[in-house]
């Protein structure tokens, strides 16, 4: 049942990249990196907006131009999802932004910091799953990372998607059309459903190791015994002698057997004559 850590071990490899992927949102502006981004904002009538159009990524703010990111601001890391902050308190800026300031500030910075403590935990369960093949500890440790990072990152997913979906209704509320990003969240969603099959295939491979390992050594002395038929004859013996003392019909030289030499065969109960107690013959009067 080992071979099951293998499943869990591809899963765990795929949340890893996936939130890879996520951290480097915004990261930088080439052919790739430049189409990941958050949400997306038609600010030509904001004050104070870097362009006609702002995407939010995880680093900065950026124009968009044939696509891609372009002209970004400097980056800053956990660059928080908050207008006010981004481009000052605009009296064109919608209230819900300069009401709510503190949510949306820490709402975007706080899954930032989640995303980088569940991609931790990830690679401490990946380093952790191959020890599953020697020693079952191994999973254990794997099984508790995925789970920390699993609360982690969906939190942190959350955050993100509670941030820009308040965000997006109070932009379009107001007249500027906002858009979500499908691609960078459906990238953060994927890490999260990754890592709960991972947990998931976990458990199952613990179980299935610590099941297969009861079948082949057994439940202890009792059960090797009974298997070799060792408990089972001297289960028997013991009734049978037990009888014959209840009746008062005991026969030492029946039970004894004959010395060896004479020419017979020693019984089969002679075999066991150390699990029997003997006991002293009442004296005749």
């Amino acid at each position: 049942m080992r071979i099951l850590t293998i499943i869990p071990f591809f899963f765990l490899l795929g949340s890893a990249l996936l939130l890879i992927l996520t951290i480097i949102n915004g990261a930088g502006t080439s052919s790739v990196l430049g189409k990941f981004y958050w949400s997306e904002t038609d600010t030509s009538g904001l004050s104070g907006a870097p362009g006609d159009r702002t995407r939010w990524t995880f680093y900065r703010t950026c124009q968009v131009e044939n696509g891609h990111n372009a002209n970004c601001g400097s980056s800053k890391a956990a660059y928080p999802y908050s207008p006010r902050d981004n481009f000052g308190d605009s009296p064109d800026l919608p209230s819900s932004f300069r009401d709510n300031r503190d949510t949306y500030y820490y709402l975007s910075r706080c899954g930032w910091a989640f995303i980088l403590i569940g991609l931790f935990f990830v690679v401490v369960a990946l380093f952790s799953i191959p020890l599953n093949f020697c020693f079952v500890i191994g999973g254990t440790i794997s099984t508790i990372s995925t789970s920390l990072s699993l609360l982690f990152t969906i939190t942190a997913a959350c955050l993100i998607t509670a941030a820009h979906v308040k965000g997006r209704n109070a932009f379009n509320k107001a007249g500027y059309h906002t858009t979500l990003s499908a691609k960078s969240f459906g990238i953060l969603w994927a890490a999260v459903a990754c890592l709960i099959i991972c947990l998931a295939t976990s458990i199952v491979a613990i179980w299935g190791t610590k099941r297969g390992n009861r079948k082949r050594f057994g439940t202890g002395v009792a059960g090797y015994d009974q298997r070799n038929g060792v408990n089972g004859e001297q289960n028997v013996y013991a009734k049978e002698s037990s009888g014959d003392y209840a009746q008062g019909n005991y026969d030492e030289s029946a039970n004894r057997g004959v010395v060896a030499g004479e020419g017979e065969p020693i019984s089969d109960a002679s075999k066991f004559r150390f699990f029997r107690v003997k006991r002293a013959k009442p004296e005749e009067i």
